[in-house]
């Protein structure tokens, strides 16, 4: 199996508790909506969350004074949701 892909270090206020709470949070939301999500999907989806806003926002504070979650969502799904689907997506042997 590949090891995980480095990203880097992050430049943030974050604690240890609000990045794993993110990620509890978003592995929840997946298991409400479909409680037979496999593993590996809600993990990849999750990290894939928890990174970038890590990336994005400097502190909690700064997430939670959104106006909207709008943008977060939007940019959650492009970054998150279509990379990882093309990544799982079945390759066309033809």
């Amino acid at each position: 199996q590949q090891a995980p892909e480095e990203r880097g270090t992050y430049s943030n206020d974050f604690t240890t508790l609000e990045i794993r709470s993110f990620w509890a949070v978003c592995q929840q939301s997946f298991l409400q909506k479909n409680p037979y999500t496999p593993p590996k999907f809600i993990i990849e989806y999750c990290d894939c969350y928890s990174d970038h806003v890590r990336r994005t926002y400097k502190s909690m504070k700064e997430l939670n004074s959104l106006k909207s979650y709008e943008e977060l969502t939007k940019s959650l799904i492009i970054e998150c949701n279509l990379k990882i689907q093309q990544e799982l997506a079945p390759i066309d042997p033809a």
